[in-house]
């Protein structure tokens, strides 16, 4: 059988899109070229020598839903114990079920006394969603 290879042109209209930035502390808007946030006088040019892991616990707080639940899971995939205090804190302050239960999902992969101890304050969540879902994941093991 031959393969047969096609090229394919597609015209795309090119546009800028412009970026909001944030200060990865306080996560108010900067510009992009602040190497201090006006707001809380953090040096935004230290953040670029954090590690990985720790930029992403500093995300957990970032105001954009879709990208706190991305920071999540890939907490989870990185098994990031260390990350599991700001996971359970963050499990606190929320009250959107779909974190919580990404919340859950990521302590659940992660393992080790610190995520089974959140896992097992959850059962005690008020809604009874966020209970299934934490049953379901400690069922599963």
């Amino acid at each position: 059988m031959a393969w047969v290879a096609a090229s394919v042109s597609v015209s795309v209209v090119s546009r800028t899109v412009p970026l909001t930035w944030f200060c990865p502390y306080c996560w108010h808007e900067v510009s992009e070229g602040d190497a201090v946030c006006p707001h809380c006088s953090a040096n935004l040019r230290t953040h670029l020598d954090l590690p990985y892991q720790q930029k992403l616990v500093l995300a957990l707080e970032h105001p954009l839903p879709q990208t706190r639940m991305t920071v999540i899971r890939l907490l989870g995939e990185l098994g990031a114990k260390d990350a599991v205090p700001a996971l359970a804190e963050r499990f606190v302050e929320t009250s959107d079920y779909y974190e919580l239960r990404a919340i859950l999902t990521a302590a659940h992969r992660i393992g080790g006394d610190e995520a089974s101890a959140l896992l097992r304050s959850a059962l005690d969540h008020p809604s009874a969603l966020v209970r299934r879902v934490v049953q379901a994941l400690l069922e599963g093991e």
